[in-house]
């Protein structure tokens, strides 16, 4: 945001923007957002001080949550918004692993459910025989909305494996996603400041997740006059790079050093460009993806103003070039980075610093779409030691009961593709694109529609 430069504006345009911010609280969710945080914070303290009745800090909380409470039931009324809509319980029967990576990944996806949104009720977990019964209330809408693409991607992978148990949850991050549709088109901050134009990272994962959940028309009613307003950008340009901010969707003014070309958010858009419409953005990717080899650094790595270390930005370029441009030397060099850069206890981390788990769950991500292109038998069991690894991470995490969302999306989703390498060494894409890039060839599958 610092990098935005507003143009003065008269009053009255002001005051229309702090009505628009107003609404946006009130309306977007994020007012109820802060209240549900708000309560669960005194409600863990009301738990904590259980053993210690009679203090009085106990009636200064239900006090306290007595206030939050009535203000929720105020926003309720005044927003219309009718509460016992907006909680589902989500029921998973989850299959007996078969071997160690899908245990992983079950571990993974319990773990990411329970920590998945402040007001979730968290996860309960029976056994069953072979089965286990993961019972998961879903809570209100709320939360950063890359966060929940993220998850929700990693969930439709995880849906493959469940047989469509995931449908119904998948369908509500769907709905969240096409309400915050931005009025020119697309996603983005402006929800939160408005004026602020919208970007072209928010974009990309709108677009990905809308194709991997089957609803590729609403990739044509919401995203192309944001996409038609990039793509100028880019043939301006000239370089095949991908600008950060999009013209003409905010009233800001982008200063030069923010619209500096991402290789992250480039990857991750001419991924989601050849997964919409490979021929018709054939031109696009190309010249992306030479852009996107010239930038590689000789060590095999990627840099990302965005993201602290090299793991992310490695993992967003080899999952597009494993994808769209398979013969391209970019993954060979990422996965001899990934090779030297492993630790001797299996992590990954960064430089000058122990290894850490969510560090080693993108070098695993990245280290499975690298064995597509460019995979050693060695691989195998580098990625072995990196899962025990990461399990003895969960298990630390277990120990203080901390840990990370985006360390088990990703966790969940390096676990599922290498439990399909390791039983039969089978060199495919996830399945869930595959649907994707078979309807797109297939007009009889458009008309259905192809779910995760």
């Amino acid at each position: 945001v610092a990098a935005i430069e507003f143009p003065s504006q008269p009053k009255e345009e002001l005051t229309r923007q702090i009505d628009r911010t107003t609404q946006a609280i009130y309306f977007g969710d994020h007012g109820r957002y802060v209240l549900r945080l708000g309560l669960q914070t005194l409600e863990r303290a009301v738990e904590l001080s259980t053993p210690y009745p009679g203090l009085p800090w106990q009636r200064v909380l239900a006090k306290l949550r007595g206030h939050f409470q009535k203000l929720m039931q105020d926003l309720d009324r005044l927003t219309g918004s009718q509460p016992k809509q907006l909680r589902r319980t989500v029921h998973l029967r989850v299959p007996a692993a078969e071997g160690p990576w899908q245990e992983t990944a079950w571990e993974a996806l319990t773990s990411m459910l329970d920590r998945w949104r402040p007001s979730a009720q968290g996860v309960v977990r029976q056994q069953e025989g072979e089965e286990e019964t993961v019972r998961w209330h879903r809570a209100a809408p709320g939360g950063d909305l890359i966060l929940r693409t993220l998850v929700a991607e990693s969930l439709c992978e995880a849906d493959q494996v469940l047989g469509g148990q995931l449908e119904e949850l998948l369908q509500g991050e769907v709905e969240y996603l096409l309400y915050r549709v931005t009025q020119a088109g697309g996603w983005g901050l402006s929800a939160v400041f408005p004026g602020l134009p919208g970007d072209a990272d928010h974009l990309a994962r709108g677009i990905h997740l809308l194709l991997l959940t089957g609803h590729r028309e609403e990739v044509c009613q919401r995203c192309e006059e944001p996409l038609e307003a990039l793509l100028e950008e880019t043939e301006r340009r000239g370089d095949g790079s991908q600008p950060l901010w999009i013209p003409g969707t905010g009233e800001a003014v982008a200063s030069p050093q923010s619209g500096e070309p991402d290789p992250s958010v480039t990857a991750r858009l001419l991924h989601a460009l050849w997964l919409y419409d490979a021929e018709r953005f054939h031109d696009v990717v190309d010249a992306g993806a030479t852009w996107l080899e010239a930038r590689q650094l000789s060590d095999g790595t990627w840099t990302s103003p965005a993201y602290r270390g090299p793991y992310e930005p490695v993992a967003a370029a080899v999952g597009f070039f494993a994808a769209a441009r398979s013969n391209s030397p970019a993954p060979g060099q990422a996965a001899a980075f990934l090779r030297r850069s492993q630790r001797a206890d299996g992590a990954w981390g960064l430089e000058d610093q122990p290894g850490d788990p969510l560090s080693t769950a993108l070098a695993l991500l990245a280290l499975a779409d690298c064995w597509l292109a460019a995979g050693e038998a060695g691989d195998l069991d580098r990625a072995q030691r990196g899962r025990e690894r990461l399990e003895r991470f969960r298990r630390e995490d277990a120990a203080v009961k901390s840990g990370s969302v985006l360390t088990a999306a990703f966790a969940l989703r390096a676990a599922l593709r290498w439990q399909r390498f390791e039983t039969g060494a089978t060199k495919r894409r996830s399945g869930v694109e595959r649907n994707v890039h078979e309807a797109r060839e297939n007009p009889e599958l458009q008309e259905v529609g192809v779910t995760a």
